[in-house]
């Protein structure tokens, strides 16, 4: 039903040690043999090893045992050799040799495969300028020393990768190391074991050989001291898996030289559990984010807890909180705050949980004092917490044919703390996408510095904000509490603003923001909702209010949507707009003068956004006043004092431009004060009208033929393929009421391979579907009516031959039937001609397949 959820700082401490330790199997597809025959392959791999072997032993003077070692035990990098020489199945070993003769290998591929290290991490450890282990012999002879001591020649790359500064020692140093952990009372394979799974321990310098050695005190106390020794298998897998063990709590951080007595009092812990185990019970302390090494001590201490079903068992929150002791006021206070944690949950989530509510230290510290048996005797009732409506719910999902899909979104949202409630179900249908994405969007939130507990408060409030690119939120993220220094609490106030586009809302409007306060224009600071959610109206006129020459000073809205829709024009246009770019000092007194001079740079009203495309219709046509004094006050042209307002000032410039006749008035109000209602500007100092109207002639024109072209295009593949669909569907018979399904795949072959060339159309961004769908509608019109005109319709029992074929037949037949015979007599038919006529009519040239 639920599922955990793990962030990435937070995964199962198993998984993360055994990829970076201990994990040497990774599945891939070995090289094809496909050249050599199936029965045939064993008994060249074979010899290929020999020959191999004799190549390492003989021709670059290995010891044969490690060459043999490494013949062996290099299955890709062998199959990959094998697949270059041709097979022959007399002198196949004679072809090998000849091969490497002439073909140098890469020696280290081969001897770093047969060390136990995975094919596919070898390319990132190959030399680039080294091809033969003799050009780096160190490499060759320290992994000769260690095998000479006992170590498992497939296990030394569990070394090479633990710590690459071992195989770069001298033989005698390797073995005075080794030599020296002996004398601590471990024998050999007790030594190889503990090197196998703490690999530093043989690559440390001399100066941290004191923290050598207080791991290996700690050691000698839980082995010897305590008799875990006694406990395990005398072979050098059983030390390493008791090892790797040990070695998870001081991946944790515990201190070497401090937790050897507490390890070996609790030693049960090594033999009962399986590294496995170990671990992935010790991950679920580690995701309640408290320090790593007390999670150590406590699971040391404690080594109960590991015994208690930390995976399966259903937990009620409220119930679950009540059982660990916290007050009934401030589990009241609780859940009243948090409603979109209350109700059941599996107990794997319950780090989460504790960390939604900001509860996880007050729940550590009960598990330390004592609290750890309550997460054992934890039962709920049958009918505790059990949401109705969520159950109907989920049973709806359920039902769907993609369930598993909303399925798995819901897991994730059980997994962050979110419990069995209305709330959890009303954030499901906001969210969008997979659950393993919208677990990403999640922790880029986290690591961008947003709370756990805070994040899901946003969610629970705004849970549209995940459904944006990890990407996105990252940069808005950055933005707000980098850049700009908003704090958490500001965000939570208002989590909504991550649903807003950060270039055009709120990066302008933040930055203009934080410049009034710089200006000392602005006493008071406001919140981001005020910032980013009003309308640009209603900003614009708190900015006004602000200060009358803020507008003027600074980058307005209306200007930065010039600016942005300059930025983000058609790929076409791209080197025009960055020209024109250059043109917009937003700070200058001229800004309408520049934004007007820039329309006249080839670009033509029509591109222009429907809300400043009104604005400049002053250039030649008919505008509403009110308009552009909107624009005027929002480019901040106007010069406005304190006692005025913008708008004001703009009705006296309007005015002052028609007493001085260079704008003419065409509406007035019919009110006391007679204020302009529409004007134009005078003849001879607007821009003309014709260049205006050539443009538009001329836009017209090229989309005109433009779209002829795409008509053109669509309709001649539909027409052509779709008569030809036609004409098969009557020739082959598809619509005799027989059910031949492989007729109608013959058939719609053809409008099939149509349809391909319209969205190839559409995919490319050559056309909108709207012309292809209408180009695609002619064709199948104009086929349809050719094919009418010399064919019967498919489904008729004549489909299959044209009108004149028919008429034809009938002429013969009448023609035949007047003849008379020879004697005088009326001509009997004969069989055979009424057969033949007979077959003549209804039969078709192409039988039924």
């Amino acid at each position: 039903m639920l599922s955990r959820s793990r962030t990435p700082a937070l995964q199962s401490l198993y998984t993360t040690l055994k990829h970076n330790f201990f994990s040497t199997n990774t599945h891939q597809k070995p090289p094809t043999l496909s050249k050599i025959p199936t029965k045939y392959r064993p008994q060249a791999i074979l010899q290929a090893q020999e020959v191999l072997t004799d190549y390492f032993h003989t021709t670059r003077s290995f010891p044969f045992t490690f060459a043999e070692y490494i013949g062996k035990n290099s299955r890709f990098s062998l199959l990959g050799l094998v697949s270059k020489v041709p097979f022959s199945r007399i002198g196949y070993p004679n072809s090998i040799q000849r091969f490497l003769r002439y073909h140098p290998i890469n020696e280290f591929e081969f001897f770093f495969e047969s060390i136990g290290i995975n094919h596919v991490e070898i390319s990132s450890m190959l030399h680039l300028n080294k091809c033969f282990l003799s050009e780096d012999s160190k490499v060759f002879d320290a992994a000769c020393a260690l095998a000479c001591f006992g170590f498992p020649w497939k296990k030394l790359g569990i070394l090479y990768k633990g710590d690459v500064e071992i195989f770069s020692k001298e033989p005698y140093e390797l073995k005075e190391r080794l030599s020296r952990f002996e004398r601590y009372g471990f024998g050999s394979v007790a030594v190889i074991g503990i090197c196998l799974a703490f690999p530093r321990v043989l690559g440390e310098r001399s100066d941290f050989l004191d923290e050598v050695d207080m791991l290996f005190d700690d050691l000698k106390r839980v082995f010897l001291d305590f008799d875990l020794a006694s406990c395990v298998v005398g072979n050098v897998d059983a030390w390493f898996e008791m090892c790797r063990k040990i070695a998870i709590f001081y991946e944790l951080g515990c201190e070497k030289g401090t937790i050897g007595e507490l390890m070996g009092k609790n030693k049960s812990i090594f033999v009962d559990y399986s590294e496995e185990v170990l671990a992935e019970k010790i991950g679920f302390f580690c995701r309640l984010d408290v320090r790593r090494e007390e999670v150590g001590v406590l699971v040391l201490s404690k080594p109960e807890i590991l015994s208690f079903d930390l995976e399966v068992c259903v937990i009620s929150t409220v119930g679950f909180l009540k059982h660990f002791g916290l007050g009934v006021n401030k589990l009241k206070l609780t859940a009243q705050k948090y409603q979109y944690i209350m109700g059941r949950n599996k107990i794997a989530n319950v780090p989460h949980i504790m960390r939604s509510l900001d509860l996880s230290e007050w729940f550590f510290d009960r598990l330390k004092k004592g609290g750890h048996g309550l997460l054992g005797s934890y039962v709920i009732g049958s009918n505790e917490d059990f949401d109705e409506d969520y159950a109907e719910d989920l049973q709806k999902i359920q039902a769907l044919r993609t369930s598993i899909y909303t399925i798995r979104k819901l897991n994730f949202l059980h997994g962050i703390g979110f419990g069995e409630n209305k709330v959890t179900m009303k954030a499901l249908s906001y969210l969008h996408g997979p659950g393993d994405e919208l677990q990403e969007r999640f922790d880029c939130l986290l690591h961008g510095g947003v709370n756990f507990s805070n994040l899901c408060k946003m969610l629970s409030v705004s849970p549209k904000i995940l459904n944006q690119k990890a990407e996105i939120l990252e940069q808005k993220i950055k933005f707000l509490f980098l850049d700009m220094g908003f704090s958490q609490e500001e965000l939570c106030a208002f989590p909504a603003c991550l649903c807003y586009d950060l270039e055009k809302r709120i990066m302008p409007r933040c930055q203009f923001h934080r410049w009034l306060r710089e200006q000392d224009w602005c006493p008071f600071e406001y919140s981001l909702a005020s910032i980013v959610a009003t309308s640009d109206k209603s900003f614009m006129a708190r900015i006004s209010g602000i200060h009358p020459d803020a507008s003027k000073k600074c980058p307005s809205v209306a200007a930065s949507s010039v600016i942005h829709w300059l930025k983000f024009r058609k790929s076409q246009r791209i080197d025009e707009s960055k020209q024109t770019t250059n043109y917009l000092d937003p700070c200058s007194g001229d800004l309408l003068e520049v934004v007007v001079h820039m329309l006249w740079m080839d670009m033509m009203m029509i591109l222009l956004p429907i809300n400043l495309r009104l604005c400049f219709l002053h250039m030649g046509n008919d505008i509403d006043a009110w308009r552009l004094i909107l624009l005027w006050v929002t480019v901040g042209v106007l010069q406005c004092d304190r006692l005025k307002s913008p708008e004001d000032v703009a009705e006296d410039c309007l005015e002052d431009l028609i007493n001085k006749s260079l704008i003419i008035v065409r509406r007035k109000l019919s009110t006391i004060s007679a204020m302009v209602k529409k004007a134009i500007l005078r003849k001879d100092i607007r821009v003309s009208r014709a260049s205006i109207q050539v443009n538009y002639r001329e836009t017209f024109l090229s989309l005109v033929s433009e779209l002829v072209n795409i008509l053109e295009d669509l309709a001649a593949s539909f027409q052509g393929l779709g008569f030809l669909s036609l004409y098969v569907a009557g020739k082959i018979k598809a619509f005799d009421r027989r059910g031949h399904v492989a007729k109608l795949c013959i058939v719609f072959l053809p409008l099939l391979m149509a349809s391909l060339v319209g969205v190839s159309r559409v995919d490319d961004y050559w056309h909108h579907w709207q012309d292809v769908f209408a180009g695609g509608l002619i064709g199948l019109f104009v086929a349809t009516f050719c094919n009418l005109q010399f064919f019967p319709a498919p489904y008729h029992t004549e489909g299959w031959g044209p009108y004149a074929y028919f008429r034809a037949v009938e002429e013969v037949r009448s023609s035949r039937q007047h003849v008379q015979p020879a004697n005088g007599g009326s001509e009997v038919a004969r069989p055979d001609v009424q057969l033949n006529q007979q077959s003549h009519t209804t039969t078709s040239p192409f039988e039924d397949v």
